[in-house]
């Protein structure tokens, strides 16, 4: 593909940014399939913080965005990628607490929907996708690595009650968090 050969045969330095995405990337998949490696949810995750990552490499090879802190404008995109990633930061920052676009806008001086049109564009998911996505790896998560009831974990990552995260949890995984558990052996 066209897209493939801008990655040629030669190495690729990483920037800062890149290096910590995927050293979080290998950390979280090590962690996670070392836990269940039977567990379909642990490649979706994956494969969302590779797409991520490569996203972000393919962008500055290509020179629609340039690298980390050169003083470069490669284009008027590098914004809207420091925009995404700033958006990023937040809510990994309020995955246990909650936000909303609203409340996005206004710490980023931007319109609502100009943010959620950005987002979606270079994250082909909406923000608050991105965001529920986010609560559901802190489940999983807490359910495979501390001793906490779903009550807890439900308080812990800003859910109304234990019967709204549960109703969560099987939306998007197609089972309750106790049938997940016993599916996996997780409690």
């Amino acid at each position: 593909d066209e897209e493939m050969k801008i990655f040629g045969n030669a190495p690729i330095a990483l920037d800062g940014r890149e290096r910590q995405l995927l050293s979080e990337l290998i950390r979280e998949a090590a962690a996670f399939y070392k836990e269940t490696p039977t567990e379909p949810l642990w490649q979706e995750l994956i494969s969302s913080g590779l797409e991520s990552f490569l996203t972000r490499l393919y962008g500055r090879l290509s020179g629609v965005f340039s690298s980390e802190g050169d003083g470069s404008k490669a284009s008027t995109r590098k914004s809207i990628s420091e925009t995404v990633d700033r958006i990023n930061l937040i809510l990994e920052e309020r995955r246990f607490s909650t936000i909303t676009v609203d409340e996005l806008a206004a710490i980023l001086g931007e319109s609502p929907n100009v943010l959620m049109k950005r987002y979606r564009r270079e994250m082909h998911e909406s923000i608050i996708e991105h965001f529920l996505n986010l609560k559901l790896q802190s489940a999983v998560q807490l359910m495979l690595s501390s001793d906490m009831n779903f009550s807890e974990i439900a308080e812990l990552l800003s859910f109304s009650s234990v019967g709204y995260f549960s109703k969560f949890f099987k939306k998007r995984t197609g089972m309750t968090p106790t049938e997940y558990s016993k599916e996996y052996g997780l409690r």
